[in-house]
């Protein structure tokens, strides 16, 4: 009977030790959840921690931009102070896919010798590399040098998805140390900042949060941490009024910096396309590429690559690009029909090459050897006029020996890029070319640098 009591007893110290952990936990767990301090803002901020970033550097790089003087404001006291040991800060970024890839400002990243990011955890630090950087928008597409981890990107908002007035969240990475928020309402859904000449092509977003160097690159975010801009820049000598890109302009500098071409296994798949997810509208097609061979139109809109839907457009730029020549399937909708089109991949270089150049313009060029040119010396790129075709249009305009830098307005950095602008034009349109020549009198070289205009064979 003892032993029977003794049992009992227990059971009933137990169960009563039971439910009173139960019931704490239950009231630890209530409480979290009616903590009336964990309002809208403070579960946005949760959920898009994960995903920022600080960007730093191990030498800073000197550059003459609109962003200079305010950058060296901002960061000269704490780099005077920093140890010697660590890394210059020079930013802030966001995850945008879970395999690694991230945006910053183009300003950011351009100061960089070598860039490190750290998580916002601030325990791991990972070396990252630009894979392309948009000027006009000042953005830029890193990568994490990793791989076999998995990160936490930030969720879009559906672009123009703005309300004025609302709430809005820009968050940034300073110094590696964790997140720094601050909170503002969004002032204006479309902003021309006048440059110094009058024009500007910055279509920006305006809040009266704070945006400073600290956080430039890092997300400007809603109520719901979803990304509605990347933060970029405030307007000197004002109070209250910061700018950062909007997703809109965000997903136009993608579409146009981020293509299966620019990847390692430098692929033509010849189409430019356009969204954030599935399906992802075709906004042109080069003529005798690929993609037209495949019968792709404008306005197609693509939802599975090889029967795989993409997650995002980082996705589907590698479901594109990171493979080796031959067909894949694009499954697409035009007209409310779903179609399938077979397009066969091939080497950039097998296409875009001297012989095409020839072809177009009746010249024949290499690139640089940087090894022995005097130019290259000269802080000059390009590509370099070996021979002139009698009777084209360039004999008498170029001559071998001659550079030339740029193809309408876009540095000749290499023969794909060359070939790839002369692809698009059609007999009889004319292109302009930057050409550099040396000139010698008496001891000393003079460069001299001009315009030309050619039409196209």
């Amino acid at each position: 009977m003892k032993t029977t009591a003794l049992t009992t007893n227990w059971l009933i110290l137990t169960c009563c030790v039971s439910c009173t952990v139960v019931g704490t936990a239950v009231t630890l767990a209530n409480n979290q959840t009616n903590d009336i301090r964990r309002d809208a803002v403070v579960i946005a901020v949760e959920r898009v921690l994960p995903s920022v970033v600080n960007i730093a550097t191990e030498e800073l790089v000197s550059v003459v931009d609109p962003f200079e003087e305010i950058f060296r404001q901002f960061w000269d006291p704490y780099h005077k102070r920093r140890p010697k040991t660590t890394r210059y800060s020079i930013g802030s970024g966001v995850i945008i896919d879970k395999k690694g890839y991230l945006l910053s400002n183009a300003h950011v990243v351009r100061r960089a010798s070598k860039i490190w990011v750290t998580l916002s955890t601030g325990e791991k630090v990972y070396e990252a590399f630009v894979i392309s950087i948009h000027e006009k928008s000042d953005i830029a597409l890193l990568k994490l040098n990793v791989s076999g981890e998995e990160f936490t990107p930030i969720t879009f908002a559906q672009e123009d998805d703005l309300l004025l007035g609302e709430t809005v969240i820009a968050v940034g990475n300073p110094f590696g140390l964790g997140g720094s928020v601050v909170r503002g309402i969004l002032s204006s859904k479309s902003r021309y900042v006048p440059a110094e000449d009058g024009q500007s092509d910055y279509d920006w977003i305006q809040t009266d949060a704070p945006i400073n160097p600290g956080n430039s690159g890092g997300p400007l975010v809603n109520l719901r941490g979803e990304l509605i801009g990347l933060n970029t820049a405030i307007l000197r000598d004002a109070q209250g009024i910061g700018f950062a890109i909007p997703v809109r302009r965000i997903l136009n500098a993608l579409s146009e910096m981020f293509q299966p071409e620019v990847l390692p296994s430098r692929l033509w798949f010849g189409a430019r396309l356009r969204g954030w997810q599935s399906p992802f509208t075709v906004l042109e097609v080069e003529p005798n590429s690929p993609a037209a061979k495949a019968r792709l139109r404008p306005q197609d809109r693509i939802f599975k690559i090889d029967g795989v839907i993409p997650r995002n457009y980082i996705h589907l730029i590698s479901l594109i690009g990171e493979r080796k020549p031959g067909p894949i399937t694009i499954t697409l909708i035009r007209s409310n029909t779903i179609n399938d089109a077979v397009v066969q991949l091939v080497q950039l270089e097998r296409v875009f090459n001297t012989k095409l150049i020839t072809e177009k313009l009746g010249i024949d060029v290499q690139p640089m050897d940087t090894s022995t040119s005097t130019a290259s010396q000269m802080d000059i790129a390009g590509l370099v006029v070996t021979e002139v075709e009698s009777g084209s249009k360039a004999e008498g305009v170029l001559r071998p020996g001659m550079i030339i830098v740029s193809i309408d307005g876009v540095p000749a950095t290499d023969l794909v890029t060359v070939g790839r602008i002369l692809n698009k034009k059609r007999r009889g349109d004319r292109v302009q070319l930057e050409v550099v020549s040396q000139t010698r009198q008496g001891q000393f070289h003079f460069l001299r640098r001009w315009i030309v205009e050619l039409p196209v064979k």
